[in-house]
């Protein structure tokens, strides 16, 4: 009886040992448990700015995309993005701080491209000015629109000519009326001559009309990249030549009272200084001491080929008859 006794309690003891080991085991942290998040307060959290693209006119949804962000401050790429297909998303520019300013552009391969670029200004930290570089217009979102390439056709090159189209609204502005100068007389009247080439014609923008015979004008600002001044103090590599007309929106403004411009072609301008209620709205990049008009309108530019200068009429005048010119009645 005593034996049995003595078995009943280390039978008990051993039960509760093994009761106290299976208590301990579940105590411990479940396996497939997941560690709490630890705050770093020294972690910094780059910014990010959201914005919102549309991609249209892809004819297969599995043509690539691909979008580049430059940051115009540094001329570096800040982002890339990459998508398929056509679509809206939001996308996102990062480290965006208030006052810097980008470039957006995007490319696929085997379609153009409109507009080929957009400007982005950050305001403060959560928005931003979205600018359309074809238009100058202040738009909501990125909205890129691609048309497949068609390589047998050549691109129309960019002009000042305003061309209306069905549903627009015209402005009719002022019609030619020009002096009939000489060479001589275009020299005389005349702040600065040079040879250059058009680079770019920028997007045509609105501004009170300085003579106030009109609510409004359009304007444009043709950049010429001169290769030589034959008279004046160059300011700059670049200059802007402003001419009337234009299209802003679904607004047209046609005046035939400054010449044509035509990116790429080579020119001989005979320019002056205008009034300083012309210089409004300044191009970024361009000293507004070399915003210019053309001396006379269109007899003031002249089409420059291999040494010859043909004027608006066909007359041709060699190069060096100008600089004789010149230098007889500036004595330069």
């Amino acid at each position: 009886m005593k034996t049995l006794n003595i078995v009943r309690v280390a039978t008990t003891i051993l039960t509760l040992f093994i009761l106290a080991l299976m208590a301990s085991c579940n105590s411990g942290p479940e396996p497939n448990s997941v560690p709490e998040p630890r705050y770093d307060p020294g972690r910094t959290i780059p910014k990010y700015l959201s914005i919102e693209t549309r991609v249209s006119g892809l004819k297969d949804e599995t043509v690539l995309v691909t979008t580049h962000v430059y940051d115009m401050s540094t001329g570096k790429e800040n982002t890339e993005w990459k998508r398929t297909g056509n679509g809206t998303s939001e996308k996102l520019i990062r480290e965006s701080e208030e006052g810097n300013l980008y470039t957006i552009i995007a490319e696929a391969e085997g379609y153009s491209v409109q507009p080929e670029s957009y400007q982005v200004r950050i305001t403060d930290d959560d928005t931003a000015v979205i600018t359309n570089n074809e238009t100058g217009e202040e738009v909501s979102q990125l909205d890129f629109q691609f048309t497949p390439d068609n390589s047998s056709s050549a691109q129309t090159p960019k002009t000042t000519k305003v061309t209306p189209e069905p549903g627009g609204k015209g402005i009719l502005g002022p019609s030619a009326s020009f002096p009939a100068m000489t060479l001589d007389e275009l020299i005389t009247h005349s702040d600065a001559i040079i040879i250059g080439k058009v680079a770019d014609i920028l997007p045509a923008r609105k501004g009170e009309d300085p003579r106030g015979m009109m609510p409004e004008i359009i304007y444009q600002d043709v950049i010429v990249q001169s290769e030589r001044y034959l008279y004046g103090e160059p300011e700059s590599e670049f200059v802007a030549i402003r001419v009337l007309g234009g299209k802003v929106g679904d607004m047209y403004f046609i005046t035939d009272v400054d010449p044509e411009f035509t990116v790429g072609e080579e020119v001989l301008l005979f320019l002056y200084v205008p009034p300083k209620e012309f210089i409004q709205n300044v191009p970024e990049g361009i000293d507004s001491r070399s915003i210019y008009k053309v001396t006379a309108s269109i007899p003031g530019k002249y089409e420059f080929k291999d040494d010859i200068a043909t004027s608006y009429k066909g007359e041709t005048t060699d190069i060096s008859t100008v600089e004789e010119k010149i230098a007889s009645i500036r004595g330069g």
